[in-house]
């Protein structure tokens, strides 16, 4: 069921309108600078109201490539352009041996990109998850990301 708000004043709300109400639903995630090949991809968000609450998950696959900073298209678009604000966190998995950790955060008011942490002198910086970071990726490498942001 498509999400049910705004609702009008006065109006009878359906049975199914009220079970609709943070429903999950199924988007394909469309990347930048990743080639998705045989690879798998999944993406499922909520809405209620003016939040937004997603999930992407990548498996790569032998044909699957990664050409440069990271970026998933939002299943709705927020109506201001965030620049670099945090929304979530994501996890990297090197071929199920090693974990990483990052965040996700808006790049704009449609796309969301992938940075990890890194050391730097004493301070951990940010990165943006690339080619290489925060590994060279391979068959069956993955990423898992979280996300919580506001839309009008």
């Amino acid at each position: 069921m498509a999400n049910p708000f705004p609702f009008v004043a006065g109006s009878v709300l359906t049975a199914a309108e009220l079970n609709g109400i943070g429903e999950t639903t199924s988007f394909t995630p469309v990347f930048t600078n990743f080639t998705l090949g045989n690879g798998t991809a999944v993406g499922t968000y909520t809405r209620v109201q003016n939040l937004v609450k997603g999930y992407v998950e990548v498996v790569l696959g032998s044909t699957s490539s990664v050409t440069g900073t990271w970026r998933v298209d939002l299943p709705i678009a927020t109506t201001t352009a965030y620049d670099l604000q945090y929304v979530g966190l994501v996890r990297y998995v090197d071929s199920g041996t090693q974990t990483y950790v990052g965040f996700c955060n808006l790049t704009s008011n449609t796309q969301l990109t992938f940075t990890l942490f890194s050391p730097s002198g004493s301070y951990l910086v940010s990165l943006f998850a690339s080619t290489s970071a925060p590994f060279t990726w391979t068959t069956g490498d993955s990423l898992y990301a979280s996300f919580v942001y506001e839309v009008a």
